[in-house]
């Protein structure tokens, strides 16, 4: 039977936990937190009220992979499972940002550890109950094209989040052009949303050309918006977009 040693130090601090796995060694204070990806390349995350960035720090150690923070660092994560692959476990780990994993190109005379190179990790997603119940709910049946004109952004804006893939698809060309000529930057970001979850080619397109929006949260949900869509496409205007900010 193998048996994994296992020291506790306490401290003012917190402890120390070390174990026979080299990566296991890592210091946690009150807000726990402990990173591990084992030899196979499976990882484990025990993280308490855990800042951002020293995830992101641990991860980056372990594993080599370079990390573009668009967020905040010092936003907080609790979390906990055991040897999930390491695609895997990243995906569940940041599940609640806006984020892009992007691979290392395939070549024949290089071998990385791991397919991952870089983890592009955006803005935060606040989803309240509330706003599940608007999204889900909808008290009228309403044909979108009447609202599109309405003076009001907010409704404006709420018929565009309530619409339904059916509708996007309808009223694509409408979409368009109020993603470019719509007065209300919250109108212009929540259309680029819709304009996504089309994820084609056409969407891409219209989505680049919108990164030239005067609006940062236009901008903002613009990249975030292309990195949902997930295709070659919408990676590699990502990923442009992304250098652009830089």
């Amino acid at each position: 039977m193998r048996l994994t040693l296992l020291i506790l130090l306490f401290n003012s601090a917190g402890f120390l936990a070390f174990s026979n796995n080299a990566f296991a060694l890592q210091l946690i204070p009150k807000s726990s937190r402990l990173i591990d990806v084992d030899q196979h390349g499976l990882l484990s995350v025990e993280v308490k009220q855990s800042p951002l960035i020293d995830i992101v720090n641990a991860i980056k150690r372990q594993t080599g992979i370079s990390f573009i923070v668009r967020t905040s660092g010092t936003q907080i994560i609790t979390d906990r499972f055991t040897k999930l692959p390491l695609k895997q476990g990243l995906k569940r780990l940041f599940r609640d940002f806006n984020y892009a994993l992007i691979d290392h190109e395939k070549k024949p005379d290089q071998h990385p550890r791991f397919a991952i190179k870089t983890i592009i990790l955006l803005s935060r997603n606040f989803v309240t109950e509330k706003t599940k119940q608007i999204k889900t709910s909808v008290d009228t049946q309403v044909e979108p094209l009447q609202d599109f004109t309405n003076t009001d952004p907010e409704a404006r804006r709420k018929v565009i989040s309530n619409m339904e893939t059916s509708d996007i698809d309808a009223y694509f060309s409408d979409l368009s052009d109020m993603l470019i000529n719509d007065p209300d930057e919250s109108v212009r970001a929540e259309v680029a949303r819709a304009i996504a979850s089309q994820g084609n080619q056409q969407s891409v397109e219209i989505l680049f050309d919108a990164l030239n929006d005067e609006s940062d949260a236009v901008k903002n949900a613009v990249i975030n918006a292309m990195a949902s869509i997930g295709n070659d496409g919408a990676m590699k205007a990502f990923k442009t977009a992304v250098t652009n900010l830089d």
